[in-house]
């Protein structure tokens, strides 16, 4: 769908994550954020649903994906380190976390990987 902002001249692209869907309605035609690295399968169906007419669908996922984000915003370790580790969680390692940042202690990254497999992290990515 073209941008209705623009007239149709630009694609629009939408950067805050938890209002994908909002942003969508209001006509934004893609999106660039940093949940949308291990959420992926989260935002394809809201995209999918939303491209259909499925707002129930599309609602229920950014719903989904909004909870796992708040999580990782209320991380104690802070939501850099913590978007890093679910990463890791879901299979991609990205390395450490630069200075002065510093990796969770495992302690840390038992609680938010038990934390994030009850907010549904992964039966949203990976089964």
């Amino acid at each position: 769908m073209p941008s209705r902002i623009s007239g149709g001249q630009y694609d629009l692209l939408f950067g805050r994550d938890e209002l994908l869907l909002s942003a969508l309605q209001a006509g934004a035609t893609g999106a660039v954020g940093t949940n949308y690295n291990y959420l992926t399968p989260a935002f394809l169906r809201i995209l999918d649903a939303f491209g259909k007419g499925d707002l129930e669908t599309a609602q229920l996922y950014q719903r989904k994906a909004n909870a796992i984000i708040d999580l990782l915003f209320k991380a104690p370790c802070g939501f850099h380190v913590a978007t890093n580790a679910a990463m890791r969680m879901i299979g991609f390692d990205c390395g450490p976390v630069r200075l002065p940042l510093r990796n969770p202690e495992p302690v840390e990254y038992a609680a938010l990987e038990q934390a994030l497999n009850a907010a549904g992290l992964f039966d949203i990515c990976c089964r």
